[in-house]
Formats: C-alpha cells, sequence, structure tokens
C-alpha cells in the first residue's frame, strides 16, 4: 500500500464535509481511518477520527456503530502526542458524544477550555460548535448567543468556511429559542449563504426552519410540503435528524388539524427507535399528547408513566426538554392529572418568557406561559391560569405563532367558561368565535376541553353572599339568587368570608341578626392580584440568570421588593385580600 494514501483520503473525506454531504464524509473518514492504520500513519488516523464524527454531536447512533466509533476515538487519543492540539480536540469530541449517553456538559466546558489555550482559531470555532450543541437547554439560553457569535469570529480569522457557516446557524437557532425578533432576519442571511457554499447540511436546517415559519404563519399546508422537501435534502445530505425533524412537524400539523390518528403509530414508532437517542424523550410526551386527543387515555397514561418513572426533574436539560414539559403539561390537561401539572409548573416556571422550538427551531409550539396556565389550570388555580394564558396568547401574536395564539384563546376560552366569574362567559363567548373562525381560515379543527373543566370533577368558583334587609344574596359567577335572612346563611357567610380559618362554634351559634353589614372593598382585584404574582415570577426568572447585566438586576430587585410588598401588604392572614376601611 503506497505511503501517504491515508492523507489524501483525509482530505478527500474534508471535502465532502465541507459540502454538508455528512453521510458520504464519515464514509470517506471511516475509509481513510482504515488505511491510516495499515500505514501506521498516527496524524491521519487521528484527523480521520475527528472527522468521521461529522459536523454535529451524536450524528451516528446505533450501538454498533458507536461501539465502533469508540475504539477509533480511544486508538487515535493513544496515537496523539501528549498535550498536543490533536489530542484536545479528540477530547472535546469525545466528551460532546457522552453527553447523548448521559455524560457531564462540565467535561466538555473543560476540554474546550484546553483547546480555546491554544490560540488556534479554527479548533477554536470547532470546540464552541461542539459544546453549543450540548448546551441546547434552556438553562443556557442566555449565554449561547455570545457563544454563537465567538465561533463566527473564530472561523472569519481562521478562514475556514465551515465553522462560519455553522457559528451562523447556531446563531440563527438560538435567536428563534429565544423569541428575538432578529430570528428570521438571521434565517435568510444563513440560507443565501449555505446554498452559495454549497453546504448540504446547513442548508438542510435553513429548509427545516423555513417550514416551521410557514407553520406558524398558519400556512400549514405549505408548511407540510416544505418539511417534506427538507426531509428529502436532510436524507439525500445524511442527517440522521432529518425524519426525527419531520416527524415533529407533521405530529404538530395533525394534531392542528385534528388528524391525530394519521401520526399516532409514526410517533409511536420514534419514540422506540434506537436513532432517536437515549436521552430524547419528546416523543414518548408527544405519544401522550396524541393519545389523549384520540381519547385513548390508558396509553396517554401509559406514555405519562414512562416520563413520570424517570422522573420529570431528571430528563436531560437537552434541545427537546422545553417540548417535552409542554408535552406533559399538555397530556397532563386531557387527562386533569394534577399530580404531574404541579410537578410541570414548577420546572418551567424559570423559563417562562421562552417560546418552545424542540431542536433547532423544527416547530413552534408558542409561548412557555401556556404551559404554566394549562397546568395552572389542571391544578384548580383558575385565576393564574387565566393570567398566563391571557400573557401566553398576547406573547403569540408578538412571535406571529398564529396556531398556538388560535389554539390558547380556545383553551382560556374553555377556563374562562369554568371559572364563571363576572363577565367571564361574555368573554368566553368572544374568544371562542374569535378562535373558531381563526382556525377555520387555517383549516384547523379546535379539541373539545377536558371532560373535568366542563364541569364532571367541578372547577372552584368564586362565591360572595351578602346580607340586606331582603335576605342573603349568594352570587357565584354570573349567576345571583336571594334566600331569607337563616340563622344558618350566617354561619355559611363566616366560613366564606374566612376560607382556611378555624371558627369558634360558640360564637357562631351566639349570631343575632342585625343591620347588614357592607362589605370592604378589597385594596387589590382579583385580576390586579394574579398579574401582580405574574410578575414576580417573572422578575425571580429573569435574576436566576447568570448572565443578566449589574444594572438590569439591581433594577429587577427593586421592582420585586416593592411588587412583595404589595402582595403581603393587601393579603390578611389566612390569604384572604385585605379590604379598606369601612365605617359599618
Amino acid at each position: 500500500m503506497a505511503s501517504g494514501r491515508a492523507m489524501a483520503l483525509v482530505e478527500a473525506a474534508e471535502a465532502s464535509r465541507q459540502a454538508g454531504q455528512l453521510a458520504r464524509a464519515r464514509a470517506a473518514f471511516a475509509e481513510a481511518a482504515r488505511v491510516a492504520a495499515a500505514e501506521e500513519d498516527g496524524r491521519a488516523l487521528s484527523l480521520a477520527a475527528l472527522g468521521i464524527g461529522g459536523i454535529w454531536v451524536y450524528e451516528q447512533r446505533d450501538f454498533l456503530e458507536r461501539a465502533a466509533l469508540d475504539a477509533l476515538w480511544r486508538r487515535a487519543r493513544d496515537a496523539a502526542a501528549p498535550g498536543s492540539l490533536v489530542a484536545a480536540r479528540l477530547d472535546v469530541r469525545t466528551a460532546a458524544e457522552a453527553v447523548y449517553e448521559g455524560g457531564p456538559v462540565a467535561a466538555v466546558q473543560a476540554a474546550a477550555d484546553a483547546v480555546l489555550a491554544f490560540g488556534d482559531d479554527a479548533a477554536a470555532a470547532e470546540a464552541l460548535s461542539l459544546l453549543h450543541h450540548v448546551r441546547l437547554g434552556p438553562a443556557h439560553a442566555s449565554s449561547r448567543l455570545r457563544m454563537a457569535e465567538e465561533i463566527v469570529r473564530r472561523a472569519a480569522r481562521a478562514g475556514d468556511p465551515l465553522p462560519g457557516l455553522m457559528g451562523l446557524c447556531w446563531r440563527t437557532v438560538d435567536l428563534f429559542l429565544a423569541g428575538d425578533p432578529r430570528a428570521e432576519q438571521s434565517h435568510q442571511e444563513l440560507r443565501e449563504r449555505a446554498e452559495a457554499a454549497g453546504c448540504e447540511a446547513i442548508a438542510f436546517v435553513a429548509d427545516v426552519v423555513a417550514a416551521t415559519l410557514l407553520a406558524r404563519r398558519g400556512r400549514l399546508a405549505e408548511a407540510e410540503a416544505a418539511a417534506a422537501a427538507a426531509l428529502a435534502r436532510g436524507t439525500a445530505a445524511g442527517d440522521p435528524d432529518a425524519p426525527a425533524y419531520y416527524g415533529a412537524m407533521l405530529g404538530a400539523l395533525r394534531l392542528w388539524q385534528g388528524r391525530a390518528a394519521e401520526v399516532i403509530e409514526l410517533v409511536r414508532a420514534a419514540a422506540a427507535s434506537p436513532r432517536l437517542g437515549p436521552n430524547d424523550h419528546v416523543y414518548v410526551a408527544a405519544d401522550a399528547v396524541l393519545s389523549a386527543a384520540l381519547g385513548d387515555r390508558d396509553a396517554a397514561e401509559e406514555a405519562l408513566a414512562r416520563l413520570t418513572g424517570i422522573g420529570l426533574a431528571a430528563l436531560p436539560d437537552s434541545s427537546s426538554w422545553l417540548a417535552t414539559q409542554f408535552l406533559v403539561a399538555e397530556a397532563a390537561f386531557q387527562l386533569g392529572d394534577a399530580a404531574v401539572a404541579a410537578e410541570v409548573r414548577t420546572l418551567v416556571e424559570p423559563y417562562a418568557h421562552l417560546p418552545v422550538l424542540p431542536s433547532l427551531a423544527v416547530v413552534c409550539l408558542g409561548s412557555a406561559r401556556r404551559t404554566l396556565g394549562l397546568a395552572a389550570a389542571t391544578a384548580g388555580d383558575l385565576d393564574t391560569a387565566v393570567a398566563h394564558l391571557e400573557a401566553a396568547i398576547q406573547e403569540d401574536r408578538r412571535l406571529g405563532s398564529r396556531p398556538m395564539a388560535v389554539l390558547t384563546e380556545h383553551v382560556l376560552a374553555a377556563v374562562l367558561d369554568a371559572r364563571g366569574g363576572d363577565g367571564d362567559r361574555a368573554r368566553a363567548a368572544e374568544l371562542a368565535g374569535r378562535a373558531a373562525a381563526s382556525a377555520a381560515r387555517m383549516d384547523m379543527a379546535l379539541p373539545a376541553p377536558p371532560a373535568w373543566l366542563r364541569g364532571t370533577r367541578g372547577t372552584p368558583r368564586a362565591a360572595r353572599l351578602r346580607r340586606d334587609a331582603g335576605g342573603w344574596w349568594i352570587e357565584v359567577g354570573d349567576r345571583t339568587i336571594l334566600l331569607p335572612d337563616l340563622v344558618g346563611m350566617a354561619y355559611v357567610a363566616t366560613l366564606v368570608e374566612a376560607p382556611g380559618e378555624d371558627h369558634d362554634v360558640l360564637q357562631l351559634a351566639a349570631w343575632t341578626p342585625g343591620a347588614p353589614r357592607a362589605a370592604a372593598d378589597p385594596v387589590l382585584d382579583r385580576q390586579a392580584l394574579a398579574s401582580y404574582r405574574l410578575r414576580v415570577q417573572e422578575l425571580t426568572a429573569l435574576l436566576s440568570d447568570p448572565g443578566l447585566d449589574a444594572a438590569r438586576a439591581a433594577s429587577a430587585r427593586r421592582e420585586l421588593g416593592d411588587l412583595t410588598a404589595a402582595v403581603r401588604g393587601a393579603l390578611e392572614r389566612g390569604g384572604r385580600v385585605r379590604g379598606f376601611p369601612t365605617d359599618h
């Protein structure tokens, strides 16, 4: 075998990688590694081992493939000179790959830092791109954008076009995942540059995002066609995620169209596929939602049980984490599972300000506030549910997420109808009519609200008792009746005015009729109190961001202190809203 052939094969494989031909590049690097081992060319072996990983993390997922890769990476690492840049680059790759099988992200950060210490811009851009890939969860939302822009700068200095495209791709994804208004502009630039460079792998991602934009504008048939075209392109390029990306879009479209039966088996097959990755549970959560939509309660509960068996809090912080929690909340709402809903609510609250777009923005599921609204409604906290759902609609309008805005208007109408407060049913009718008209324009089918919300489980209602000369007026929602001035009604009034508090039965028994007592007006009405509490949650989430600058943090702390004091001042012991002083 001719000496130097391995390095020539590495260079040919690298040309395929630069063109985004992932499957072709992997096969070429595998052949280069085989020849390098035969020629005992350690440098060629190391470069082939680096290249075979591809441009993403976890491109090769079959168990036998993974075992062969691990063996190759170990052999290449042993052949690399200790303390060399090649050895450091291999350490980043193997640490990043390990994350997809439960390894720590901190190990990738440490390995990337070691590469950066060499001062080689091309190697640094490569290491940062791998680190970025394993930090796609919402916990890293504030730091990723700076990393993506650093990748672009490093690649520009190195004169290496592929890392530059990767950095632009990450920047585009980060902007979408943050709900940043610059996202569409960045996407257009990405699409143009990927096409100009002839990089099929990045052009495929740009096509996937283009389908997402069509879907969230309500152009569902066009979105489906665009997603199918992207699937064909991604499959030809050898991207292992192409079927999963298409499945996510198709699953959302069919759910919105009321055609879940057409995709339920596809979703279940995807959930069991070894190519999804052992730490990705979003398709199991999708199974729960679609099964609930089809009325298959047993299947929905089984899918949820698979997730709660792992532990919702134990699910890996990945690019699909927020979407998984979103889908779990949707299923819990349909099933009336208050315990699961309460857990999701706690987990998602820090990310209420984010939109839900799984993976590389492959479908838009709207504002995370919808998740909090559904979770609150499932737990019986309808006031907070209304506040979150109202906020979700506003955020969906800002994002241009029309299908999700319509679906959230529809569910808000059902929650308002269930609450039955002053004006709730009129507002519910208005929202329901608007949602139905918008859904018809987009060829969507609005789901029926769950049976428990319609009244089979009972829903908390705000009740008020008011005594006057004619007897006792009882107001529940928008219904009012008059009852005689009976002693028992005074007992009920005392209990309703102070829920959750103990009352001396002798004092109740000693009650005697007297002049009606004017009820004090509350210092904060129910809507204002719910809005204050929602803002407190937003500020708490903001202050948990490690990347928050000092000025904004100080302003947020001042506002949080003022709001907390206002809420505390408005509440009496037991959680009742304090009334203004009265002379009666």
